[in-house]
């Protein structure tokens, strides 16, 4: 075999095996940079990141407030007893309103990870639960009409039906930003109660409240983990939530969690 033949061949060679490395390099480094969706589970031990090391939360953790505080009229405590049942959530009423027209933004960013639409003195009301990677998750109940993002996964969910308010994951998780609109009606039209529920959960550790082994066996897992937002806006927002009146007229201002 001449020289020059010797030359092709190794070139040739050469080529594909550097061929070889390159996509083989590619493919690794897609490997090691893909990113990872970290979802949190509760199993026995209660609440656990999966999929991966959740990132660290800011600190300190502020929330923005999700309504106008301006518009609101008085407040729901989280961690009281409201009828004839315990509510880790609090919420907002907005008894000036006559047309439902509040706007709700999220407080957090985070992905919409479940939701539910059913029904409740015969008007469709929506719940969305929210989950930032760190473990901090907020929920919203009796959302009336949802900003455009929001509609469109609400009409993958189960026909809504009288007082079943059971939830449906979304896969995929869908992100929202801080700030961003996602309601822009609350509440129920037929008894003029422009009203909103709003939770904030730490899926980190238990609340001080569940320390307490009796009451932590009278109160679910979700329970454990409430906390009061409050603590968690500007102090500006702060100072003025609690000088709002307690929308409860039975439990008022008495809280597990607000001090």
């Amino acid at each position: 075999m001449n020289q020059s033949k010797l030359i092709k061949i190794f070139l040739i060679s050469a080529l594909i095996i550097g061929g070889i490395f390159l996509v083989v390099n590619s493919v690794t480094s897609s490997v090691t940079t893909q990113s990872i969706d970290i979802t949190w589970e509760l199993g026995e031990n209660g609440w656990k990141a999966i999929h991966g090391n959740p990132p660290e939360c800011k600190s300190p953790l502020q929330l923005e407030s999700p309504v106008d505080l301006s518009k609101v009229t008085s407040i729901l405590y989280p961690g009281q007893i409201r009828g004839n049942d315990y509510k880790a959530h609090g919420g907002f009423r907005f008894d000036t309103s006559k047309t439902n027209e509040v706007e709700v933004s999220a407080p957090l960013e985070a992905k919409i990870i479940s939701g539910s639409r059913y029904i409740e003195n015969g008007e469709v009301q929506y719940l969305f639960t929210f989950l930032n990677d760190c473990g901090i998750m907020y929920r919203f109940d009796h959302l009336r009409e949802l900003s455009p993002k929001l509609q469109v996964l609400a009409e993958k969910l189960p026909a809504a039906k009288q007082d079943d308010s059971r939830t449906t994951d979304f896969s995929p998780a869908i992100s929202v930003k801080s700030g961003e609109l996602l309601a822009v009606k609350v509440g129920f039209l037929s008894n003029n109660n422009t009203s909103l529920d709003f939770g904030v959960y730490d899926l980190r550790e238990k609340n001080r409240a569940a320390h307490d082994e009796r009451w932590a066996s009278s109160h679910d897992e979700l329970a454990q983990h409430g906390v009061c937002w409050f603590d968690l806006l500007n102090s500006n927002n702060e100072s003025i939530i609690r000088k709002l009146p307690a929308a409860d007229q039975s439990s008022g201002s008495k809280s597990d969690f607000c001090q």
